[in-house]
């Protein structure tokens, strides 16, 4: 529940958690060749998590940007596939920016949604289940979210 988005990975340091899923979600959109207007309002990517993590601004970048907002992601991306990759594969991975992430970032869905604001009200299974996920999950640290945390 009090998970943090991941700043990167091993070998891509700023390439977040955030930008690798919308990422992800254009890959999986070329490989069933489907185009993102063909999906349209389906397209989503929501980080649900506590409204006091989401208040403590845990889901912004070191300059204090959300790492939902569209630019933020489009930029990580592009400077993945920029860094990334040299010769004949880069002219592959900026096809692949132009032809699907670029579509993708550009009608898919984005934000952050509170649990609270999600389950029913109180006395519903949903609410008592939150509320001993609240008791049994520690949070973290806010600054020690996104800037700080590298995984995988």
């Amino acid at each position: 529940m009090f998970s943090l988005l991941s700043s990167g990975t091993k070998n891509a340091p700023d390439y977040n958690q955030a930008a690798r899923n919308v990422a992800c979600i254009a890959q999986v959109l070329k490989e069933a060749q489907r185009t993102p207007d063909s999906v349209g309002s389906a397209l989503a990517f929501y980080v649900v998590a506590p409204q006091k993590q989401i208040e403590d601004d845990i889901f912004r970048d070191e300059d204090g940007k959300a790492i939902v907002e569209r630019e933020a992601i489009r930029r990580c991306v592009e400077q993945r596939v920029e860094s990334s990759h040299k010769g004949r594969d880069a002219t592959s991975k900026r096809t692949w920016f132009e032809e699907w992430f670029m579509p993708t970032i550009e009608i898919i869905k984005l934000g952050l949604l509170s649990w609270e604001d999600l389950i029913c009200p109180a006395g519903s299974e949903y609410e008592k289940f939150y509320q001993r996920c609240r008791k049994f999950n520690k949070p973290r640290s806010p600054r020690s979210s996104i800037g700080n945390q590298s995984t995988r």
